[in-house]
C-alpha cells in the first residue's frame, strides 16, 4: 500500500516512510494519480485523465498494460505503458473516453484496468481499478396511451 502525504517526495510505503522518491531500494510499486476518485466521463464524448507513475526503479522495462472493464460504455488511450529504468520516474497520462451506446440506461460505472508485466519485483503489485462512471445522453421515450 502506497500513500502520498505532504510533499511531493514524502512517501509511505507498506506502513513505513521512505524519505524520498529517490529511495529505490525500500519499496517498489505502482502510484495513479487521482486515487480513491471516481473520474466521470460523459456518452456525448467527455473524457478524464488520470497519470500513472513508478515508485523504484526498475532493472528492466515494465509495462503495464490498460484496458476498460466494459468498452460499450468507455475506452482508454494509450493501451499500454512503458516505463524503462531511465523513465521510470516520469508520469504518463492515461485518457478516459466515454462511449455514447444509444441506450438511455442511465449512468453506468466501469473501472479502468491494469496489469503489470516486466520487471519481476513489480510484478508483486496489483494497481488499483481506477473507477470511472459514465453519464448518460440517452432519454426514455415516453409512450402516451
Amino acid at each position: 500500500t502506497f500513500e502520498l502525504r505532504g510533499a511531493a517526495n514524502s512517501i509511505k510505503c507498506a506502513g513505513r516512510d521512505i524519505p524520498s522518491c529517490s529511495d529505490t531500494t525500500c519499496c517498489v510499486g505502482v502510484i495513479t494519480t487521482p486515487s480513491g476518485v471516481r473520474l466521470q466521463t460523459t456518452e456525448a464524448g467527455g473524457s478524464a485523465t488520470y497519470t500513472v507513475v513508478l515508485i523504484g526503479q526498475p532493472t528492466v522495462d515494465v509495462t503495464i498494460d490498460v484496458t476498460s472493464s466494459d468498452v460499450t460504455e468507455g475506452n482508454v488511450d494509450p493501451s499500454q505503458l512503458i516505463f524503462s529504468p531511465t523513465t521510470w520516474a516520469v508520469p504518463q497520462t492515461v485518457t478516459v473516453k466515454g462511449i455514447d451506446d444509444d441506450v438511455a440506461d442511465g449512468d453506468i460505472d466501469y473501472a479502468v484496468n491494469m496489469a503489470v508485466s516486466g520487471d519481476a519485483e513489480f510484478l508483486k503489485f496489483s494497481p488499483n481499478d481506477v473507477l470511472v462512471t459514465n453519464a448518460d445522453d440517452d432519454v426514455r421515450d415516453i409512450v402516451v396511451t
